[in-house]
């Protein structure tokens, strides 16, 4: 049996939780990757890497926490989760889970 169901996502973060069971992300994890996607989106082209020591004390203001270097225990999670993988310049965002490169998604599951 096919079912199809349309949904409309609005923000990161839904697109995100899309993927959850991919990845396996807490709230929290997924809280904060949301952020971080959308500054990288901001940021394209400019060469800065969202993950640099700058952008990260942005995202924890908007995330309205106190000290941005909590925010490398998530990085680190986020990374055991590969759902950012470490480069030379600091991190990238799995690419499945950048809503800009995505027009349509179909899932197909497989009972086993």
């Amino acid at each position: 049996m096919t079912r199809r169901y349309k949904i409309k996502i609005t923000k990161t973060r839904e697109f995100v939780s899309l993927f959850n069971g991919i990845f396996k992300l807490s709230p929290k994890e997924i809280e904060i990757i949301s952020e971080f996607i959308d500054m990288a989106a901001k940021l394209r082209g400019t060469g800065i890497n969202p993950f640099s020591t700058e952008i990260k004390k942005k995202v924890s203001d908007n995330l309205g926490r106190d000290d941005f270097n909590t925010l490398n225990n998530y990085i680190k999670s986020l990374a055991d989760k590969r759902a950012i993988s470490k480069t030379d310049n600091g991190y990238n965002i799995h690419p499945m889970l950048l809503p800009e490169q995505v027009d349509k998604i179909e899932f197909h599951l497989i009972h086993e």
